[in-house]
């Protein structure tokens, strides 16, 4: 019965997909119709939640469709019901894998509890990260509570500065930039911020003012250990974003595109929707 049901839903979704079958449905349900993807979780648990909320209209926009193959039955509704009701609870599971609300510190904690802590290899590295940072470099330094703790972790940066220590570049005209975002501000450094056993590269490092990334170009060893510890994985998310903006642009009406005009219009549309998101 599943297998008999999906069809007529995925011959529903295929005519949805169509420009004119799209405008009848638009005309119809005043919304288009979702789809689902397989880059996209939930998709098929939201696509047949949104279809069971417009049941009563199923005869109407299958009519008008011309799907007579694809006429929705009592059972058909009935079993697609049991369905959601029994995925539902992977789907809220899902849900909140994937999103960003609900998120405790406490989870936060434990879940990457080898990085913040100091007697790790990972939170070891996590720290010589941030030290290499110009916009971090020592302030973070008062969030731990331990100077033991403090010794070590500027021990441990100070030996991957000597290892990476390079004749430093002639010293150019100082601009102090001012940054206004307080997710920066660690409060007043502390005395143990300057530990005796800071190297003068060290010391010079950390009191240079400036915090852009071009400072780092003062203090090659900082810079190589910045490269190294810095570098963030390459992610396939906005690869991803670019293939659904593709489908949207790969209509039937736009068969004769070039291949240059296909991908033009792909970012352009892919740049319209991210100067819409942050209201440029």
């Amino acid at each position: 019965m599943h297998t008999r049901v999906m069809q007529k839903y995925t011959t529903l979704w295929n005519a949805a997909s169509r420009p004119k079958s799209a405008e009848i449905i638009q005309s119809i349900l005043r919304h288009a119709l979702s789809r689902p993807g397989e880059t996209r979780w939930n998709s098929l648990f939201d696509s047949l939640t949104q279809i069971q909320k417009i049941k009563e209209k199923s005869s109407e926009y299958t009519r008008a469709l011309n799907l007579k193959q694809c006429t929705f039955t009592v059972s058909d509704h009935s079993y697609i019901e049991e369905f959601l009701f029994s995925v539902k609870p992977l789907s809220q599971a899902l849900d909140i894998l994937q999103g960003d609300k609900s998120v405790f510190y406490d989870s936060i904690e434990k879940r990457f509890s080898n990085i913040l802590s100091c007697n790790t290899i990972e939170g070891e590295n996590a720290a010589i990260a941030a030290f290499s940072h110009p916009k971090l470099k020592n302030k973070w330094l008062n969030c731990i509570p331990k100077s033991s703790s403090r010794d070590k972790l500027l021990s441990i940066f100070k030996k991957a500065v000597t290892a990476k220590s390079i004749t430093r570049t002639s010293e150019e005209n100082v601009e102090i930039e001012e940054d206004q975002n307080d997710f920066y501000d660690f409060g007043p450094a502390t005395q143990n911020d300057r530990t005796d056993t800071s190297t003068s590269a060290e010391i010079e490092y950390f009191e240079d003012p400036r915090q852009h990334f071009e400072s780092l170009n003062s203090h090659p060893a900082v810079k190589n250990i910045f490269l190294r510890y810095n570098s963030p994985v390459a992610s396939s998310a906005p690869v991803e974003r670019l293939f659904s903006f593709a489908t949207m642009t790969n209509l039937l009406k736009s068969n004769r595109l070039s291949d240059n005009l296909f991908e033009y219009k792909v970012v352009l549309k892919s740049n319209l929707n991210y100067q819409l998101q942050n209201g440029n």
